[in-house]
């Protein structure tokens, strides 16, 4: 494929992928609370919280598949009367009304079980070995002997507040969670309604909205996904009937209250903006490849014409010309070592001997120490000489390993340590191509690291939308440059003075092979040189087709050197040899309280 068609290709999926970054970042940063029903949720929370501390929530739980109880679990310590030592909040449990024929039950803070109503020793010893199981500390809730079927469930239980107030000369500050990120299910709809309160704020983090009412202010919203906070921040006149668990002295409540408003508005509004960032930060990705592609990617005009019809004379190896000129740049293929063998029986290192239908491969020993080798030549010979024998017939060899374990492992690691390129391929790659690469990686590292920063804060602020759009960024991201990054590096990049008349050339000369130029009025000029032709042309990947031009000539050598490669081209490239080698190159929203509700 040409560059200017790799160019296309590879600006055309990263626009689609940055474009799609950007539709799923810009939505999730606007509707921040998303998440699914599951098999169990609540489809109606009702709550009121009076001026004396006094907390009745109404859960309407839905089972989509049988469960052995319903809970309403806190963060905060819960008990039966006694106050925890230490503990600056607790919440004591008033009542638990639950469905016909259920038990409910309160495990305090200290994991005590204590049933309120009768039960047999059964119902409390199943009860007790599934609060072990569990582990639950500071939960209320009702326990079905027979289990619940799918439907819907209520539950009402009732609490008295004890929470820590922060209280300046005219109000004090309660600051309430009652529902804490990733400790309850989806809820429907929620209301809640606060009673001799001066001022309701609900935390920037949560869904929903405010009404004030006669002497009451109304908390209500649809939709609460398990990652989100429910957190309201209510003002009462000091000196109301609410029990404090502790007080702290503050200079203004209003003031403080609005500070923590404002802050947690500045971190949702950062969240939503990270995570915009990192969409546009992907989406910009075509125009980041453009612009690399203008500056440093697009060759000048070569200063002389090329040469078609012969190999060209630029001074590479085939192995070498197949690491620079086919495929990607500074990848080798399996071509490479068909090639290099061809080429070496060429110089007449390689013996190539037709016997009976079978080509014979040999060594020439003395035309080996007269040839000096390159790394990648000496391992070719080195896999040559596994083989074995002093004439082998490949055919016969592959047989013999698919016999003999041991000899497939060496060959197969031998053929594999061929495909890695060595110090000296990676020195040519370099000389040859300056990439450009680095210059993706800005934008894709501020993109990730925007998408970080969204997710981490998502989670901190209990916003499940951005959160997981924060994740879902991170991957599109990377995803929106891979194709720039996986792009031959010539496309991003350049060639270095002398290279790209070179690159040239073996574009004309693989032109020339395609167009079959190849008859006998081409040919005539190569009379003698087919192992040469064959080398670069299995080097470029055009092998077996120059090889059935040859047979068509009718010339005698050149069909004993179609034979002869496609007999090597058989029993090494399509793996008989080489093996199976490459062919081309979440925390609560803060808050006195939390928890929330569920069902096991």
């Amino acid at each position: 494929m040409g560059e200017k068609r790799l160019l296309a290709v590879t600006l055309t999926l990263s626009l689609f992928l940055g474009l799609a970054t950007l539709a799923v970042a810009v939505y999730l940063s606007e509707n921040p609370h998303q998440g699914s029903r599951g098999e169990v949720y609540i489809s109606r929370y009702e709550a009121s919280l009076d001026s004396d501390g006094v907390l009745r929530e109404k859960y309407t739980y839905v089972l989509g598949e049988r469960k052995q109880m319903i809970y309403r679990s806190w963060d905060t310590p819960l008990t039966r009367g006694d106050r925890p030592l230490g503990s600056e909040g607790y919440i004591e449990v008033v009542g638990v009304a639950c469905p016909p024929g259920t038990v409910p039950y309160v495990v305090d803070y200290r994991g005590e079980l204590e049933l309120l109503l009768p039960a047999s020793p059964e119902v409390r010893g199943d009860v007790e070995r599934i609060i072990e199981k569990y582990g639950v500390r500071s939960e209320a809730g009702c326990y079905a002997p027979q289990g619940l079927g799918p439907g819907a469930y209520v539950a009402v239980y009732t609490f008295q507040l004890h929470p820590p107030l922060r209280c300046g000369p005219d109000a004090c500050l309660l600051d309430l969670s009652l529902a804490a990120a990733g400790r309850h299910v989806y809820y429907d709809e929620f209301s809640v309604a606060v009673s001799g309160a001066q001022m309701v704020y609900l935390h920037p983090a949560s869904p929903g909205r405010v009404e004030a009412g006669h002497g009451s202010w109304l908390v209500e919203g649809k939709g609460l996904p398990s990652k989100s906070v429910l957190r309201i921040l209510a003002l009462y006149p000091r000196g109301t009937g609410m029990p404090a668990g502790s007080v702290e002295e503050v200079e203004d409540a209003f003031a403080l209250a609005r500070s923590m408003v404002e802050d947690a508005w500045y971190r949702v509004s950062l969240a939503k903006t990270m995570l915009v960032g990192a969409g546009l930060a992907a989406a910009a990705a075509p125009l980041v490849g453009v612009g690399v592609y203008l500056a440093r990617g697009r060759e000048g005009k070569p200063r002389y014409p090329v040469p078609q019809g012969v190999p060209p004379d630029t001074g590479e190896k085939p192995w070498q010309v197949n690491l620079l000129y086919h495929g990607q740049v500074g990848s080798l293929s399996t071509d490479a070592v068909v090639a290099t063998i061809l080429d070496l029986a060429d110089s007449g290192v390689v013996k190539l001997r037709e016997s009976s239908g079978r080509v014979l491969l040999s060594l020439d020993e003395e035309a080996l120490k007269g040839r000096k080798l390159d790394g990648f030549e000496a391992a070719v010979v080195e896999l040559l000489r596994t083989l074995g024998g002093e004439e082998v017939d490949l055919k016969e060899v592959g047989e013999r390993v698919k016999r003999d374990p041991e000899l497939k492992a060496r060959i197969k690691s031998l053929a594999l340590k061929l495909m890695v390129p060595g110090k000296e391929a990676e020195r040519l790659a370099r000389e040859a191509v300056e990439s450009s690469r680095l210059f993706f990686a800005a934008p894709l590292i501020a993109s990730i690291l925007m998408a970080v920063a969204a997710a981490v804060l998502g989670h901190q602020l209990g916003l499940q939308g951005i959160m997981g759009g924060g994740v879902i960024a991170l991957l599109l991201s990377a995803l929106t440059y891979a194709p720039l990054l996986a792009a031959p590096v010539y496309v991003y990049g350049r060639w270095r003075p002398g290279y790209l008349e070179k690159y040239l050339a073996w574009r004309r000369f693989l032109g020339w092979l395609d167009e079959m130029g190849v008859g006998r009025a081409g040919l005539s000029r190569l009379a003698g040189g087919w192992y040469k032709l064959l080398a670069y042309a299995a080097a470029l990947g055009r092998g077996e087709k120059v090889a059935r031009v040859l047979e068509d000539t009718g010339i005698r050598e050149a069909v004993a050197a179609a034979i002869a490669y496609s007999y090597i081209h058989t029993h090494y490239h399509r793996n008989r040899l080489g093996g199976a080698v490459p062919s081309g190159g979440g925390g609560g929203g803060g808050g006195f309280g939390g928890g929330g509700a569920g069902a096991r």
